[in-house]
């Protein structure tokens, strides 16, 4: 039940090597739309439908999205009263926001590549229930933290005596498998990016200069179609001119301010960077 940049692909991995069949968010991109009607209707018998349809798949656990959602956290007590719940944890406030801001840039790209009105809608959906921004340039250190250490303390207030465990990201086998009553394994606990961050640096690398070649490649397509229309058109109006070479300038000028103004436009739907 932890925010994103607190090891939750590490956990998952974790439980996956106890036995334990996890359904994590963005690891099933496929049925993150169905969750986005329930986030925002709150609806308890949406709620029930998705929570039979995990269980009737044979999942054994949820994290990340949409567990992270304190709403669907309380909604799932309500349905598994008894479910025992790991609220990951960062040993530093300050130091999980860069996991989160660059786990954020990940999905901010990975909406940008997708080209997708139905993901970005989700991850609006997702900040807003978060109370955080949608996009990672709009945000603040002090409010992220803010809103960091809140949702603990509702996690914390919200999950019954004895079925919560505060799980840090270096904390290895021992509380995890004490908590789940399971032996402890041989192999060495799964360790994701230093700093407990779910996603790569080179993720999110990778992912932007495919977006930034991807919008560079638009707009010099529009380019190219703007100045052949241009062509076109100077080749259609300007005989019909005829001598009148000032009315033939005119038009080559709008002409040519229209293609700039396109380019313009589609270089305004590039991403920006975040920080």
């Amino acid at each position: 039940a932890g925010f994103a940049g607190t090891g939750l692909r590490s956990l998952a991995s974790a439980l996956r090597a106890l036995g334990l069949r996890c359904y994590r968010g963005p690891e099933e991109p496929g049925g993150l739309a169905d969750w986005g009607p329930l986030i925002r209707q709150k609806s308890p018998e949406l709620f029930h439908r998705l929570a039979n349809q995990l269980v009737s798949e044979g999942y054994d656990a949820i994290l990340d999205w949409p567990l992270d959602i304190i709403d669907v956290l309380l909604q799932l007590l309500e349905r598994f009263p008894d479910a025992r719940v790991i609220l990951t944890l960062h040993e530093d406030s300050a130091k999980w926001f860069s996991s989160f801001q660059q786990n954020q840039a990940f999905w901010y790209y990975y909406c940008w590549a997708h080209a997708s009105s139905t993901l970005w809608e989700l991850v609006e959906i997702h900040q807003e229930a978060l109370r955080l921004p949608a996009v990672p340039a709009d945000r603040d250190a002090g409010r992220c933290a803010a809103a960091y250490e809140q949702h603990n303390a509702m996690v914390r207030e919200a999950v019954p005596h004895g079925q919560l465990l505060d799980m840090h990201t270096h904390s290895g086998w021992e509380p995890l498998c004490s908590f789940l009553s399971l032996a402890v394994p041989s192999i060495p606990y799964p360790m994701g990016e230093a700093g407990g961050s779910d996603v790569l640096p080179w993720d999110v690398r990778w992912l932007r200069a495919v977006v930034m070649c991807r919008y560079t490649i638009y707009v010099l397509l529009c380019g190219v179609l703007t100045l052949c229309v241009a062509m076109v058109m100077q080749g259609v109006l300007l005989p019909r001119a005829g001598c009148l070479q000032h009315g033939g300038l005119r038009r080559r000028a709008l002409l040519l301010s229209a293609s700039g103004a396109a380019g313009l436009l589609l270089l305004g739907r590039c991403p920006p960077r975040p920080p």
